[in-house]
């Protein structure tokens, strides 16, 4: 096999070599020697001191090189930096108890101030003393980055449960069965004042609600028990009041779709309750002159409503009827308006009395010769009993002031008016 031998260091070389495997030297056509022809003697000699190496050729001399420059580079710029004068810190990591504060720790954000008052993220600081949070503590770590420090304290937020905060929601009618099911609110009060809710609370004894009582519940969550008291919202009545407060006219009927009778019951702390839902075992129907009584049933409880008529029987209205001198009231008619009034007479003219409302003019004044001085009556015509001219009556209602009408002969009357409710046909 052909060789190219190095003229400088005597290497052997392929025969396609430019340069010496070895050394570096170049070869060119002048330099190489022939296998082939060995007895062919170089042409000239060449010195070694003459050969000019490569040096990038070198792959050490290449990386020392490189080495050189980069050192070069970095002592330009640690030259030329702006120098940090101070730096603050931040955290925004998580502040559970556990947590480690330490340099490894990628939540904490620090920042260097330059003398030029740039501000600029530093990556390169540490923690030289880790800390770890504990329930209800503040820790305190110090940060350092180019000869400056910072001292952060944090908070720990996990706290101890130290009481319970329970609100009851739900029905409070007897018979409700408080459980685990039950509609309750339950908050964590901690030791740092928060308050979280508790999803992991239970019932300790289960009970019912009971009417007129209180019943003492317990609330469980953790190591922590809450007591609570929930009063029951049914009652038992102990007795009944009924007031009324509608139509007392005659006719009126006392049951139980008459919104005028209301209806309390009495319980055993002496409070009181408007209820609904009574019955009325006996409804009746109001009557003139008289007192009616209803008696009303509410959950085993009975109470008797008395309600009095106002509409006076035909002996009550006739005994509060006045008798009036016909000169008074024709005086004074302001002073007995609506007053209830009472006279006898005679009838000199009957005026209608077979509609719906009829009228009289009577003579209440018996003297030696007759009746005078005439009071003009409207009343309701009772068929069955007409009343007649020159008849003598007995009239009793309410006094209406003064009547005024045109006689036959022209001239213009003024007399008493009386609205009769009672004529009697003596």
């Amino acid at each position: 096999m052909k060789k190219k031998t190095c003229n400088y260091c005597g290497k052997n070389n392929k025969i396609s070599a430019k340069f010496c495997a070895k050394c570096g030297n170049s070869f060119d056509s002048s330099s190489s020697n022939d296998n082939d022809s060995p007895s062919e003697k170089p042409k000239s000699s060449i010195n070694a001191s003459t050969v000019k190496k490569n040096p990038f050729k070198n792959p050490k001399l290449l990386i020392l090189f490189t080495l050189c420059i980069v050192a070069l580079i970095a002592i330009i710029v640690l030259c030329t930096r702006p120098k940090i004068t101070s730096i603050s810190a931040e955290y925004n990591g998580s502040k559970k108890a556990g947590t480690v504060l330490d340099s490894n720790n990628k939540d904490f954000v620090v920042t260097g101030l330059t003398s030029k008052g740039e501000k600029i993220d530093l990556k390169d600081w540490s923690i030289e003393k880790p800390v770890t949070l504990e329930k209800d503590k503040t820790s305190t770590v110090t940060i350092t980055s180019h000869n400056n420090t910072v001292t952060l304290s944090i908070v720990c937020s996990t706290s101890e449960i130290t009481d319970l905060e329970v609100t009851y929601n739900g029905s409070t009618k007897a018979g409700t069965l408080i459980s685990n099911n039950s509609d309750f609110t339950v908050l964590d009060i901690h030791k740092n004042g928060k308050k979280t809710t508790c999803k992991k609370w239970k019932v300790k004894t289960e009970l019912p609600l009971v009417a007129d009582c209180a019943s003492n519940v317990t609330i469980v969550c953790g190591n922590i028990e809450k007591p609570i008291s929930i009063q029951c919202s049914t009652k038992t009545p102990t007795g009944l009041q009924a007031t009324y407060s509608g139509k007392t006219e005659a006719g009126v009927e006392l049951n139980k779709d008459n919104s005028g009778i209301e209806v309390s019951a009495v319980y055993k702390d002496g409070s009181t309750e408007s209820v609904t839902g009574f019955s009325i075992t006996n409804p009746t129907t109001l009557v003139a002159g008289e007192t009616s009584s209803i008696t009303i049933t509410y959950q085993n409880q009975q109470c008797t409503l008395d309600v009095t008529c106002t509409t006076l029987s035909e002996a009550q209205f006739k005994e509060q009827c006045q008798n009036i001198s016909y000169d008074d009231l024709a005086r004074n008619p302001d002073n007995y308006e609506s007053t209830k009034v009472k006279f006898t007479g005679k009838v000199v003219q009957v005026i209608g009395g077979d509609d719906s409302i009829g009228a009289l003019r009577v003579n209440v004044t018996k003297g030696k010769y007759g009746y005078d001085d005439t009071v003009y009556v409207m009343y309701v015509p009772d068929p069955s009993n007409r009343v007649l001219e020159d008849d003598i009556i007995s009239f009793y209602g309410t006094s209406t002031g003064l009547y005024s009408y045109t006689t036959v002969l022209g001239a213009q009357l003024t007399i008493p008016s009386v609205l009769a409710v009672y004529i009697d046909i003596n």
